[in-house]
């Protein structure tokens, strides 16, 4: 009975909990965090199961000490914690290799929560580039849980002495089995620090172009225009050519070829062009525009357009639109766009084809 009661009681709690979170993140204090704006369901779900999880542990720990097992389950817990067994001359214990687990798990737990902060609030509003910000996010992540590896390692009694044997067997095993996990994971740091690509980049890497959504230790994330997430390993980002179109800045240059019919006027095909050219507010005046007579094709005078726009996803559409304006103009001035011509000659026919079109040629020549 006094389970159940103790049951009612933390359930009310959590529930109270629950309403006073859902309330405090709804405040103007907590709204000035950028981090409560955008996710604050995401915030009051983490936090209500985090309250329901120690509700349910207290009563565990309440219903065991109502039945009178709480020191028996202590004393079989200390029991089996503290049974060890050796590996050589390293002596490990069942405790030791929990608090390991919890420790390294702890650690992951709280460079996440520091990379969320640091992404969604406090970088956001520091003088800082996209790319450079990334940086600092993940190296910041990183470093916690490096740090946090090596905390877990001493949490857990091993003595670093001990270790440097596990350590160089490890070297080993990493020189024959593992040479791509380490030629991506220093490819990786590469990148954070070097920051040839950085996220956000769009880039090319052979025939895969994309947009890169995240950088890993090992691999890179790239989202295609299709849709799809194509992983890539660093060491591809680093050892390969790789195209980044929005290095230094998001500008990109159109070229658009065109020809006309032959006795066209170039002159006035070139005024028609850097007309358009000149009343498209997209396209950048420095560098200027160019439109230029590039020759005589085979059955139309060549005409070539330059331009530089600002950002690259919309530059499909804006030669689109360039393209649809020429179109219009020169065929509102007259000029019209030519198609190949070629001379055809037939050496052999069949007889009964050159029957056939010379009764044609009879029929309307009569």
């Amino acid at each position: 009975m006094e389970s159940i009661y103790f049951a009612v009681v933390l359930t009310t709690g959590a529930m109270v909990l629950d309403s006073t979170l859902t309330i405090l993140f709804r405040t103007r204090g907590a709204r000035y965090f950028r981090m409560v704006r955008v996710h604050e369901k995401l915030l009051v779900r983490r936090a209500v199961s985090l309250i329901h999880v120690l509700a349910v542990a207290l009563w565990f720990v309440g219903t065991l000490r109502v039945f009178g097992l709480l020191t028996v389950t202590v004393d079989w817990l200390s029991r089996l914690l503290s049974t060890s067994f050796s590996v050589g001359s390293l002596t490990i214990s069942i405790g030791s290799i929990f608090v390991f687990l919890f420790a390294v798990v702890l650690s992951v737990m709280v460079a996440r929560f520091v990379r969320f902060i640091l992404d969604e609030d406090v970088l956001p509003r520091l003088p800082f580039t996209q790319s450079v910000s990334g940086s600092i996010s993940l190296l910041a992540n990183y470093s916690i849980m490096l740090i946090g590896f090596i905390l877990a390692l001493t949490a857990a009694g091993i003595e670093w002495g001990k270790m440097a044997i596990i350590f160089g067997a490890l070297g080993v095993g990493i020189g024959f089995g593992l040479q791509n996990i380490v030629n991506n994971f220093i490819s990786g740091l590469i990148l954070i620090l070097e920051r040839p690509v950085s996220v956000g980049d769009m880039i090319e890497v052979g025939e895969l172009l994309g947009k890169v959504k995240r950088i890993g230790i090992r691999s890179s994330t790239l989202r295609t225009r299709e849709g799809a997430e194509v992983i890539v390993p660093n060491a591809n980002l680093i050892s390969n050519e790789v195209v980044n179109w929005t290095l230094s800045d998001r500008n990109r240059r159109i070229v658009i070829k065109l020809g006309v019919e032959y006795g066209s006027k170039p002159r006035e095909v070139l005024a028609i062009l850097f007309k358009i050219m000149e009343r498209d507010d997209r396209i950048l005046k420095s560098p200027a525009p160019q439109a230029l007579f590039t020759g005589f094709g085979d059955s139309s005078l060549d005409f070539m357009i330059r331009f530089w726009v600002v950002g690259w996803e919309g530059w499909r559409q804006i030669i689109s639109d360039i393209s649809t304006e020429i179109n219009d103009a020169l065929d509102e001035a007259g000029i019209g766009i030519p198609f190949p011509q070629r001379d055809l000659h037939i050496r052999t026919i069949d007889t009964s084809v050159k029957e056939v079109l010379e009764s044609n040629n009879d029929r309307d020549t009569s």
